[in-house]
């Protein structure tokens, strides 16, 4: 969620502010900190702060490659700083939980004993986030995978990466907020 926010782990946000502090007070840093004094010497206070900043980034970066957790959001989002650097970037509900792959899916509630089938009402096997955006029967009339930025692959894999656009997104969003809307009428009848 860190990444859809835009915002930094807090263990990495505390040690930049612990490093913000150092640097304030002349704290000299050694081998085990982000950085060490010579790395800053000569540089503005402005400068070092940037500095910092640039380390907690490359150390997210370096964490949001390695970590299992979160693979759903990282095949949409590979760079930590992307809402940061895209403005017109933000999601509701419906849209996020395509980008998490969390939420009312059956397989995602069957996956945590929460319902008793992870099947679909379309009779496919599995109900989550990649059946609804690309298979379902249920909104082929609603899906465009082409205006999404959505491609499958000759491997049966999918490409979820080129949602990221500012057009794309809105397609998506738009898929998102009518599927969703459509699952609920659903439940209510």
């Amino acid at each position: 969620m860190q990444i859809l926010m835009g915002e930094a782990p807090w263990d990495l946000e505390c040690e930049r502010k612990a490093y913000t502090y150092m640097l304030k007070k002349g704290v000299r840093m050694g081998e085990n900190d982000w950085m060490i004094t010579d790395d800053v010497e000569g540089r503005t206070l402005k400068e070092c702060l940037e500095y910092v900043r640039e380390q907690m980034v490359r150390k997210w970066q370096e964490r949001w490659d390695s970590s299992e957790k979160g693979r759903v959001t990282y095949g949409y989002i590979k760079n930590v700083k992307f809402v940061s650097e895209n403005k017109w970037f933000s999601f509701g509900l419906n849209a996020g939980l395509l980008l998490i792959g969390h939420g009312s899916m059956n397989g995602w509630l069957y996956d945590r004993g929460l319902n008793d089938s992870a099947r679909c009402r379309c009779g496919a096997e599995r109900e989550d986030w990649l059946h609804v955006l690309t298979e379902c029967d249920r909104y082929e009339d609603l899906r465009d995978l082409e205006r999404m930025g959505i491609r499958l692959n000759a491997d049966g894999s999918v490409n979820v990466e080129g949602v990221m656009n500012e057009r794309e997104y809105k397609y998506f969003r738009d898929f998102s907020e009518a599927a969703f809307g459509r699952r609920r009428m659903e439940n209510v009848v």
